[in-house]
């Protein structure tokens, strides 16, 4: 999992909670939901959208219960128009990429969760990362399980509405429904069904709360040890995959045929000396330059056809870039920012560097020491070298051309936490004073 996407689903709890804020007319409610929402859209716009579907339905849902009122309509309002500030310079950023820039799109593919492999992983307690295997961990489906059964039993109460809506997602998710059905379709983007378990563990965290309250729950005893299982379950789930991860490793090291699994295993054991081969592992082709005419094999189709490596081959075909050409290019270091390269040519010729060469991207190719013109060709950048040894710096500009989006996306972060500051200090002075009989 990208660590984008990682911290978009940390801060979904964030979206929920000024969302029930907005509900019950606290005037905080705006901000939160604006923070939430713009610190996802500085995460990972994928989790973005989909956030702002779910929030979506739940509207909705609310206008069919009539429920949703003109002032809440405003405040949601003027929430978006606060977390599209916030996350401004992101969003701009993305937008312009995208649109100056023929990109290869994730692999055309939606897979849905199988329901005996995940439910073999979750007793194992294993959480490896896994696209059709995914499971919430044994003790949030523990609590969705205890939740439906209690459905039959208390016939009232709200929530019931979240648990059965976590039901409903987490059936919605399994391969039962013909999920391939949709992989020509928008929905694509999702590619994995799993992913939608966030809002599932989210919503049974609702439901569970909001059920111990209708209840009146206030056994403290009980509350400690349920968080100290859960807390054992996850540790222990985490050393599991280190271990084996160890395992692998050792297993890999005593292997000298060089087969993907072995190189694989090697790296996945995270090492100081294995780190930048970490990084470089590069095994999914998305958002590189796509070439202007794509052949593709005819007898695959995302619709019938649901194997993951072999989608994977077809979206790699899209790639526009020289890999026999990047292989004359030794590398020597690479930064976030610089990679350099060292090529020795027997005549002087035009060639394709081994970066990939987005356009409306500030980038600069230094050569021997001197700047160089260049040009964008192919996917990549190319430039004249000369006969003999030639060193090769591409780097690209620390000097964002969009300073004021920063600013701006600075300043409404830190205006709004500002205003949560001074609401709270100002809440705070004139419940004193209401008890002190001003």
């Amino acid at each position: 999992m990208a660590i984008g996407e990682a911290f978009g689903y940390a801060f979904l709890p964030l979206v929920i909670f000024g969302l029930f804020k907005i509900w019950k007319n606290d005037q905080l409610g705006i901000v939160w939901l604006a923070i939430g929402m713009g610190l996802v859209g500085n995460s990972h716009i994928l989790s973005l959208l989909l956030f702002t579907i779910l929030i979506a339905v739940l509207e909705l849902i609310r206008i069919i219960r009539r429920k949703f009122t003109r002032r809440e309509f405003k405040q949601l309002l003027l929430s978006a128009v606060i977390s599209i500030l916030m996350a401004s310079y992101s969003l701009y950023n993305v937008i312009t990429w995208g649109l100056n820039n023929k990109l290869v799109t994730p692999t055309p593919i939606l897979l849905g969760m199988n329901p005996s492999y995940g439910l073999t992983n979750l007793l194992n307690n294993d959480i490896t990362e896994s696209s059709t295997g995914a499971h919430m961990g044994l003790a949030v489906t523990l609590l969705l399980i205890y939740l439906v059964a209690q459905l039959f039993s208390r016939p009232t109460g709200q929530w019931r509405y979240w648990t059965i809506g976590a039901l409903s997602l987490w059936i919605l998710a399994q391969d039962w429904i013909n999920w391939p059905h949709f992989a020509t379709t928008p929905v694509s983007l999702l590619q994995f069904t799993m992913r939608i378990l966030t809002i599932v563990s989210l919503l049974i965290m609702i439901g569970l709360i909001l059920f111990l309250n209708q209840v009146n729950w206030n056994s403290t005893a009980t509350t400690i040890f349920a968080g100290l299982v859960i807390i054992f379950i996850g540790v222990s789930g985490v050393t599991q995959i280190h271990e084996r991860a160890a395992q692998d490793f050792h297993w890999a090291q005593h292997h000298t045929q060089p087969t993907t699994l072995v190189k694989r295993r090697l790296i996945r054991h995270l090492t100081g000396r294995n780190y930048l081969a970490n990084v470089n592992h590069m095994t999914m082709p998305d958002y590189h330059i796509q070439k202007d005419t794509v052949r593709t094999n005819p007898s695959f189709h995302p619709q019938t056809n649901q194997n993951f490596q072999l989608a994977l081959q077809q979206n790699w075909r899209k790639v526009a870039f020289d890999w026999k050409g990047a292989r004359q290019f030794k590398h020597f270091r690479a930064t976030d920012q610089t990679v350099n390269f060292n090529i020795t040519l027997k005549r002087q010729q035009s060639v394709k560097l081994p970066v990939v060469g987005y356009h409306h991207v500030n980038y600069q190719v230094i050569v021997n020491g001197k700047n160089t013109t260049f040009w964008h060709s192919g996917g990549q950048l190319k430039t004249k070298l000369t006969a003999g040894s030639n060193k090769v710096e591409v780097s690209i500009s620390n000097e964002s051309r969009h300073l004021g989006l920063f600013i701006l996306s600075c300043f409404a972060y830190l205006i709004s936490l500002g205003y949560v500051f001074f609401y709270r200090s100002r809440s705070r002075k004139d419940a004193q004073a209401t008890r002190s009989g001003y």
